[in-house]
């Protein structure tokens, strides 16, 4: 995304390079002028002999003639080139201004004026659909901030009621603490996309045992599908990984998690690790809810819960960070999935991120 100072930049270049074209061609005719008139007065007042006077004549007209034309086809071209420059020029004063409407359509006689105008539309475009993903994210971390902070000053306002019960005390508590936890999560994951999508390298690479950190992955989510029942197929042969080892955690942590949020009571997760010559495939299924195309399409936009009744359970970031970590690796992340049937979950990593 070009910054405003950027476009400042693009826009005084081009004007100061309209101006030094014009001041050129303007002195270039000047010269060529009192050439044409320093001549005609030296051979005029006989400083310059030649040997027929008459044939000066026929040069003076062919200067007068050469000059004039000169003007004009110099006042075309500037016509046929800069003004199409100068529209260039208006439409990036109008887009440091915010106005992202203002495509240029026309076509010109230059091959290079209208590749000029493509670019143009073509970073106007991308410079719209940020501004309206970063409009879209403001909007939604407000959003996402407003419900935890309303929840807990509600129930710590129930809780000033000096005639309430130890049990009804018992459950506001628990209620602040799951917003405060969930409002933590929103916090960590907000500074972790926001840095991430800065980064394009990983600096703290090391060797690590890939299967072990999915086991312990699963281990760190135990209450959670202890209590729906859920049984594991593993096969984890042995894989040595040489990357991140936290930001590889973050991928199987939000996989697995997700596969446990959305399977049933009495469910079962596989999870399988496939190594080849340089990568390894690491399988998430689940028999859980699934997802229809939609929800397909765009489980990967932050903030995005297909599935409402599971939104206190997220802050819909999870897979957005997912798709960055993998995208780091220099990984692919695809998915297949049914409605009611099942979602599978396909991680690609290269041996050597």
């Amino acid at each position: 995304m070009k910054k405003k100072e950027d476009i400042e930049y693009i826009e005084v270049r081009s004007r100061i390079w309209i101006l030094f074209t014009t001041l050129i061609i303007g002195i270039l005719l000047l010269l060529y002028l009192i050439f044409a008139f320093t001549l005609f007065i030296l051979i005029h007042e006989g400083i310059l002999h030649i040997n027929n006077p008459f044939t000066f004549t026929p040069l003076f007209y062919l200067i007068a003639i050469s000059s004039v034309l000169g003007i004009i086809l110099t006042a075309i071209i500037m016509r046929l080139f800069f003004k199409p420059t100068q529209k260039l020029s208006k439409a990036f004063t109008e887009v440091k201004k915010g106005n992202f409407d203002v495509k240029i359509l026309d076509k010109t006689k230059f091959a290079e004026i209208n590749t000029m105008y493509n670019n143009f539309n073509i970073m106007l475009d991308e410079l719209k659909n940020t501004e309206t993903l970063r409009n879209d994210f403001v909007v939604n971390v407000s959003h996402e901030f407003k419900t935890p902070l309303t929840a807990i000053e509600g129930y710590a306002t129930l809780l000033q009621d000096e005639n309430l019960s130890q049990d009804k005390k018992q459950l506001y508590t628990e209620r602040i603490i799951q917003n405060t936890n969930r409002l933590s999560s929103l916090t960590g994951n907000v500074l972790l996309l926001s840095k991430l999508e800065h980064q394009e390298t990983i600096q703290d690479k090391k060797h690590f045992s890939l299967d072990e950190q999915i086991r312990q992955t699963i281990l760190s989510l135990e209450s959670s599908w202890t209590s729906k029942n859920i049984e594991f197929d593993l096969d984890l042969p042995e894989v040595n990984f040489y990357g991140s080892e936290s930001l590889s955690h973050q991928i199987w942590t939000n996989l697995i998690n997700n596969a446990i949020k959305y399977s049933k009571e009495n469910g079962l997760i596989k999870i399988s690790i496939q190594k080849r010559e340089k990568s390894i495939l690491t399988i998430i299924e689940d028999n859980g809810i699934g997802m229809d195309e939609n929800t397909k399409n765009h489980m990967f936009d932050k903030f995005f819960q297909a599935d409402r009744s599971h939104k206190s359970e997220g802050n819909g970031l999870g897979l957005s960070l997912v798709k960055k970590i993998v995208s780091l690796f220099n990984g692919k992340i695809t998915v297949k999935s049914k409605l009611n049937e099942g979602t599978t979950f396909f991680v690609l990593l290269p041996l050597e991120s």
